[in-house]
């Protein structure tokens, strides 16, 4: 069925871990490769501890270059080169043969490897699997394939810039800025002992995000439904959880957060409590210490965005640092924001895997947003459009072509 279901030209990708030292074997990954011109193939990629500590230095040496500051960065690059060549000869090039001939490959990441960008791997001597292989589009499940339907929401909601301080007791007090700078890296105080205690820094220069998205709607899709803006004291929690449902994009511009394991209550299952330690920060986040209980504290935890109606919605854009990031589990996927909103229902949720850089993040979604509406490209292929746009727009102007700038975001799942 899941091969009957593949569009013409491309294939299927699903890694899968296994295994466990209880029951006498070794934890191990493999790969299952299946299209319509090779059948289907099944490959062994070897032990899971070794794969893993491979993600863990890859992402150890990509998250070097946003602690840099812009310093050392042909020095960074050449490492992250390394680690990523021999991640990629370890999950990419053993299956890559069997994948020839796919215009596009859809990837089902299982353990640690649903952390991994894999267009951000090296290939050739200057060059990323972005520009040289097939478009890749990763799916939570391969059932999604076979997924019956179109998304059935109107219009564009999106919110952006919010007051963390304070937060307007009327929705209808939305503004949105009509000017402002790029939007800011999230930075968010955190304490594990205090989880109400999260702080986050104003982020003014969002407010332009929102300005520009709502234009791009308005002018590429102006039969589709209004865009409705929230901003400031206005984007609020509950505005956000009364006017998502019925929408057919829902992008929210503002701090993302994943707290550590180590910040869970211990008591409740781990799927439960990662979607308690992740969430979105609006209007008057850096004040829930004080509300009441039953009160609006201005998180939306995953959570509560597991619990919106957002079966309408095409596509869930996570514009923040880390929205991506969760617990693994084995089997079962990333655990955070982006099983909250798949939860949900929303088809597609596009998403960081790790902080974004302001100007390159303000570019990707301009990118995104032009590709897909007014180009009519696919989702995946605007993904992959828009990450390319940023990774020139960065050579042109002799600036670092590290990944770190240009391949945070994904799209996981499929909106037809």
């Amino acid at each position: 069925m899941v091969r009957a279901a593949l569009p013409s030209r491309s294939a299927l990708l699903s890694y899968a871990r296994y295994g466990d030292h209880e029951h006498g074997s070794v934890p191990s990954y493999a790969a299952f490769v299946v299209s319509p011109q090779g059948g289907e193939r099944l490959f062994a990629l070897g032990r899971a501890d070794r794969i893993d500590a491979l993600v863990s230095r890859w992402r150890a040496e990509l998250l070097k270059e946003g602690r840099s500051g812009g310093r050392s960065r042909r020095r960074n690059l050449a490492s992250y080169r390394s680690a990523g060549e021999a991640l990629r000869r370890t999950v990419w090039d053993p299956v890559a043969p069997a994948l020839a001939g796919a215009r596009t490959v859809y990837v089902t990441p299982d353990g640690t490897l649903g952390l991994v960008s894999l267009i951000s791997l090296p290939s050739g001597p200057d060059r990323y699997l972005a520009e040289m292989g097939p478009t890749l589009h990763v799916l939570p499940a391969e059932r999604d394939l076979v997924a019956d339907g179109t998304p059935s929401g109107r219009g564009l909601l999106v919110a952006g810039d919010p007051d963390f301080q304070r937060a307007a007791s009327d929705p209808r007090l939305a503004r949105t800025a009509a000017s402002g700078r790029r939007v800011e890296r999230a930075r968010v105080e955190r304490d594990c002992d205090s989880p109400l205690s999260l702080k986050f820094r104003p982020l003014p220069h969002s407010a332009q995000e929102v300005t520009e998205i709502a234009t791009l709607w308005r002018d590429l899709e102006p039969g589709d439904g209004d865009a409705v803006t929230l901003s400031r004291g206005a984007a609020t929690e509950a505005a956000v959880r009364r006017l998502a449902p019925g929408r057919r994009i829902v992008h929210l511009a503002t701090h993302g957060f994943f707290l550590p394991g180590q910040c869970g209550n211990g008591t409740s299952p781990a799927s439960s409590e990662a979607l308690l330690r992740s969430g979105l920060a609006l209007a008057g986040a850096s004040q829930r210490a004080a509300s009441t209980r039953g009160q609006e504290d201005g998180v939306l935890t995953a959570e509560e965005a597991a619990s919106l109606d957002l079966a309408g919605v095409e596509w869930a854009v996570l514009s923040g640092c880390d929205t991506g990031m969760g617990d693994v589990e084995e089997r079962d996927g990333v655990f955070g924001l982006r099983r909250a909103f798949q939860i949900a229902g929303a088809r597609v949720v596009i998403m960081s895997l790790w902080p974004v850089d302001d100007e390159s993040a303000h570019l990707f979604m301009r990118g995104l947003y032009t590709a897909r509406f007014a180009s009519g490209q696919s989702t995946p292929e605007a993904v992959r459009s828009a990450s390319l746009e940023v990774l020139r727009a960065r050579r042109a102007r002799g600036e670092s072509e590290h990944p770190f700038y240009w391949a945070a975001f994904v799209a996981a799942g499929l909106d037809r």
